[in-house]
């Protein structure tokens, strides 16, 4: 009957425990009347205990079984199986008559009957509850895989807030017909979440590969590498379609392919579009020498050369981007060059044309 759970039968126990101790201890040492003293004791205290504890008992199983019925009428008990429901009900009261008859036992008995009535009662209840809530974890884990937090943090915030709800009218109120009820709406609302998080993610990830192909563009592709822009516009535009059709999967699945072979076309494209930067800063200080610039403008040339070498050795370090800013900046100084000697030119032009007026009028005047 429990004893040692309720108060007032715990007392009893233990003194019954203590009273055949004792017992034991006196017929060891030889005894014999003292033990059958406590054994007596021992005897009488027990009866107390069970009999307290069988009251208590009978009151708390009763007390469930009343709850069970409850239960069964808030799940619709009466229409999910009427003849169970019949079966709890007569139970329980079978129980309270014999409770007021102080027929513990057989009270205790009949409250047991009605619990195992209303177990049956709502066993396919609580099953389908339980699966509906075992979808729902299901789901919230794929949420979790699709890194909800990151693209639709409500969804998963919402879905595992219905999780913990669900679980309170499962295990606390039983009331499983309305966890059925609850778990279908946030099953499909979870579902959005999901849709929802991939149609976020697959959309991040097109505009990065649009911002990527559009990098390759301005780094000129379509001049050093067409066909590689060409392949990878045309694979954009039929994940642009898969995406527009809302197959967010395919897109998910295809992106990394895609990133791959546009991140080949971006370093591609800037390696012949710095070796031609490259190559044009050399010609240009051939040219350069060619008309003894060096001569006219010393030490200009020399700064086109040193960008070249730098431009060349970071090249070489695969350090492309700086290697390009080089070689730019080695063309810009021969812009700046060309200007200077043009100038001189220009200069050098005017200073004959005026030596020559001069000597002209010179000679006009000796003649």
């Amino acid at each position: 009957w429990k004893a040692d759970t309720f108060d007032e039968s715990k007392g009893a126990l233990k003194a019954a425990e203590d009273a055949l101790k004792a017992a034991e201890q006196s017929l060891a040492g030889g005894q014999a009347s003292a033990a059958l003293a406590s054994a007596g004791d021992a005897v009488k205290q027990s009866k107390q205990a069970i009999d307290s504890a069988r009251t208590r008992y009978a009151d708390r199983i009763r007390e469930e079984a009343r709850k069970a019925v409850q239960v069964a009428r808030i799940n619709d008990g009466d229409k999910e199986n009427p003849e169970l429901f019949k079966k709890a009900e007569a139970s329980l009261q079978v129980a309270e008559e014999k409770y007021n008859k102080q027929k513990y036992e057989d009270c205790i008995t009949a409250s047991k009957q009605t619990i195992d009535a209303v177990d049956q009662l709502l066993a396919h209840l609580k099953n389908t509850a339980v699966n509906k809530l075992d979808e729902l974890k299901g789901l919230v884990k794929e949420l979790e895989k699709q890194e909800a937090e990151k693209y639709q943090p409500q969804a998963i915030v919402k879905a595992k807030e219905n999780v913990e709800n669900i679980e309170k009218k499962i295990n606390v109120d039983r009331d499983y017909k309305q966890a059925i009820i609850l778990a279908g709406s946030a099953i499909t609302a979870a579902q959005d979440g999901i849709v929802e998080t991939k149609k976020s993610k697959a959309n991040l990830e097109m505009r990065n590969i649009e911002s990527k192909i559009a990098e390759a563009r301005a780094d000129e592709a379509a001049i050093y590498t067409p066909d590689r822009l060409a392949a990878a516009e045309t694979a954009y535009q039929e994940l642009m379609a898969n995406y527009l059709n809302n197959q967010f999967d395919t897109v998910l699945n295809l992106v990394p392919q895609l990133k791959q072979q546009v991140e080949e076309l971006v370093t591609v494209t800037r390696i012949e579009a710095t070796k031609d930067k490259i190559a044009t800063v050399e010609k240009s200080i051939k040219t350069l020498k060619d008309e003894d610039v060096q001569v006219h403008l010393p030490g200009r040339v020399e700064v086109m050369e040193k960008l070249l070498e730098e431009a060349r050795s970071y090249f070489n370090n695969n350090d492309f981007d700086t290697a390009k800013e080089k070689a730019s900046e080695g063309l810009i100084e021969n812009d700046r060059i060309i200007v200077a000697f043009d100038n001189l030119t220009q200069k050098t032009i005017e200073d004959a044309e005026f030596a020559v007026g001069t000597a002209r009028q010179t000679l006009e005047k000796v003649e």
